[in-house]
């Protein structure tokens, strides 16, 4: 009984892969009585596959749906009228057993050779046991070598599908050599996660079918005694003379010495000489001649087990020795290796499989800028790198690190931008340079408020480290560390556009801002380092408009300006030590972010990004100090929150006060009064220590969190 429902669970297992039997296939198997196991069949195809379960789930094979029918499991039959398979076969020995799946062929064959008393006899024997459609298949060449044997007990054809011993397919291995009755030669069995078993890369159809002196596996194709060579699959490839480019280059790079060594059964996706010649010569030779891209080349057509093309039967991914993932798939006619197609039939070594391949599979570390881009769908990106006359830099030379905007990013720069780039070379190639800078930059070697030199020589990339996320400017990088041949790509969410003005240039341009840069003038003009912003522009400010200010009410505002150390305080909470742009905060979470004098909490309302209560009201102004967001509430220092500066009721004359961020100078013109609005007020302890020297890897104060630190 236990045995019993270990079979069903593999069953239910291997049927739903992960998916839910809907009950109507649930009911229709119940419905097919007791012992009725499912078959699949593949339309327009030979291919029948026997599954020994009783629930399954229709799957797709090379792109087409099967069609799911039902017969009485292995050992069970119906008998007379009875349509229940409740009937248990008799036991026969392999030969009858044969007979009796129907393969009279190969019986045929096998008495006629004089086997049969053998194959009768006790003892325990292991059968493949070919169709008669596969014999039907047989190669001109397979059949002309059986023919001349016929007759002959010694057939090395026939002796070919029989082992001594019983080997059920629970004793098959994932890559295993079995001795046969032919005179030495072994055959090379494999099973895979897809539940598919082969026989010299022969589809296993039907298994275990047991026999009073052994067991039968029904195969589709006939087996030939010379499909394994007794040579290494390296060998093969240097020896077979379609692969000698392959091959040199495997000589070159030395490669094929640690090829040789390996221990296990390996895949060789072996471009043909055809496949490298669509390159482009001076391409080609830039690979070859190029150790680190050529080596990451020819691993990437190494695969270390042995992989059958009747095994792929829809979209499976494995992992090369070059590291990247490779994805098998057919249709009905063919079997690819991402965009390459299989040509011929597996050529057997010793220690594995090669296939043919008519196109090269290109690993990124192979591929230059464009390649890169292209395959990731930078249509964007390539159509700017045209315009700006760059793609000989990006193409054939360089060792850089770019950044580059994905589709999306770019439809959210102001058109007048983007219609000059696409239109002007110089500003194509200004909107490009900035995006790149000298050398290989990996993520795991991007520091905090880490500033380098971008490719146009006059403005700087600054890069930041977020909780969840690496930055450049205000863009999130998306998909890091893509390496090609000349550097390093990285994919990122925004347009980076080079900042020319300062934070005050910006807020004086925008008219709404004459307290905060009174303010902030008064602090400098007390002490000229107590808010010193040129550590290469890496700050954040939370710019509270007029209006803000205005809330706290006029004496609040005249008791505020007139307090220099009480304006140290306030000025400094809106002041950050580092670049913090709004994509580096989650939706679900709160930051606490350090201020050079405590701290303040961010965190999204909806789609409003606040700062405490204060709201944003723009975000992400990019400029030389940092970036500038627009608050609309002053952040009062916690401690600060409940002096009588702040707190209640505050009236105030009705002209307007004006502020003209000259330094101390200020006009009263308010004409009425009011009551003092409600502030924002940061929360959390303060921490600061000392800053050490140089630009590479500045100090950053650290971010407590409320929910998760930014």
């Amino acid at each position: 009984m236990r045995a019993g429902w270990v079979a069903v669970v593999l069953c239910l297992v291997q049927a739903a892969a992960g998916r839910r039997i809907p009950w109507w296939s649930i009911k229709i198997a119940q419905e097919q009585g007791p012992n009725a196991c499912v078959v699949e069949e593949v339309p327009g195809t030979y291919t029948e596959i026997w599954t020994e379960c009783r629930y399954w789930i229709n799957r797709e094979i090379c792109g087409q749906k099967t069609i799911i029918r039902y017969e009485c499991c292995e050992g069970y039959q119906q008998l007379g009228e009875d349509q229940n398979c409740t009937s248990v076969k008799p036991l026969k020995n392999i030969l009858q057993t044969a007979e009796d799946l129907g393969a009279r062929r190969f019986v045929a064959a096998v008495t006629a050779a004089g086997l049969a008393p053998e194959l009768s006899r006790d003892g325990a024997f292991t059968l493949f046991l070919p169709t008669d459609a596969a014999f039907q298949r047989m190669s001109s060449s397979l059949r002309g070598t059986l023919e001349a044997s016929a007759g002959d007990p010694r057939s090395p054809v026939l002796l070919y599908h029989l082992l001594d011993g019983k080997l059920t397919t629970k004793d098959m291995g994932a890559d295993q050599l079995v001795e046969t009755k032919s005179a030495g030669a072994k055959l090379r069995l494999n099973k895979y996660s897809n539940q598919m078993t082969t026989v010299n890369c022969n589809l296993l159809v039907r298994k275990d079918q047991k026999a009073t002196n052994g067991v039968v596996h029904l195969i589709d194709a006939v087996l030939d005694p010379s499909f394994l060579s007794s040579r290494s699959v390296i060998d093969l490839v240097v020896q077979d003379g379609r692969f000698s480019v392959l091959a040199e280059a495997l000589e070159a790079s030395g490669y094929i010495q640690e090829l040789r060594r390996m221990p296990g059964a390996l895949t060789i996706l072996a471009p043909s000489d055809e496949a490298f010649q669509k390159l482009p010569e001076r391409r080609r030779e830039k690979i070859l001649n190029d150790k680190v891209a050529r080596d990451a080349l020819l691993k990437n057509h190494i695969i270390p087990h042995p992989v059958c093309k009747s095994a792929v039967i829809g979209n499976h991914k494995m992992r090369s020795e070059s590291g990247s993932k490779l994805e098998f798939n057919c249709n009905r006619d063919s079997v690819f290796v991402d965009r390459s197609k299989i040509t011929q039939d597996e050529i057997a070594g010793q220690n594995g499989v090669i296939h043919m391949l008519d196109d090269l599979l290109i690993p990124d570390r192979a591929m230059n800028f464009l390649e890169l881009a292209e395959k990731h769908q930078l249509l964007t990106f390539l159509n700017l790198v045209r315009v700006a006359g760059l793609e000989e830099a990006f193409g054939d030379f360089g060792d850089y690190t770019i950044f580059v905007p994905d589709e999306n990013a770019f439809l959210t720069v102001p058109e007048g931008l983007m219609e000059a780039a696409r239109s002007d070379t110089e500003a194509a190639r200004d909107l490009l340079l900035f995006h790149g800078t000298q050398g290989r930059i990996f993520s795991k070697d991007i520091s905090d408020n880490q500033v380098v030199m971008s490719l146009d020589e006059e403005n700087p990339l600054r890069l930041h480290v977020h909780r969840s996320a690496l930055a450049v400017e205000d863009a999130i990088i998306q998909q890091a560390d893509i390496e090609g041949q000349n550097g390093v790509m990285h994919i990122i969410n925004r347009v980076l556009l080079p900042s020319n003005r300062s934070a005050a240039d910006v807020l004086r341009r925008d008219g709404r801002f004459s307290i905060l840069l009174s303010a902030m003038e008064r602090v400098m003009a007390a002490d000229p380092h107590s808010l010193d912003l040129r550590n290469d522009g890496v700050f954040t400010i939370f710019a509270p408009t007029d209006d803000a200010f205005q809330a706290l009410g006029q004496a609040g505002v005249d008791a505020l300006m007139s307090d220099i150390e009480l304006l140290t305080k306030t000025v400094k909470n809106h002041v950050s030590a580092r670049l913090l742009s709004s994509g580096s905060f989650q939706h679900d979470l709160s930051y606490q972010v350090a201020t050079q004098h405590g701290s303040v909490d961010l965190h999204y309302e909806g789609d409003e990004l606040m700062v405490g209560e204060a709201r944003v009201l723009k975000r992400d102004i990019m400029n030389t100090n940092g970036v500038l967001h627009l608050i609309d509430k002053v952040l009062v220092p916690t401690e600060l929150a409940h002096q009588a500066t702040f707190a209640g009721s505050t009236s105030f004359h009705s002209s307007r006060t004006e502020y003209n961020g000259s330094g101390s100078s200020y006009s009263h013109t308010y004409s009425s009064s009011s009551s003092s609005s409600s502030h924002s007020s940061g929360g959390g302890r303060y921490r600061s220590g000392p800053r050490p020297a140089g630009t590479g890897s500045r100090y950053t104060s650290s971010s407590r969190r409320a929910v998760s630190s930014g």
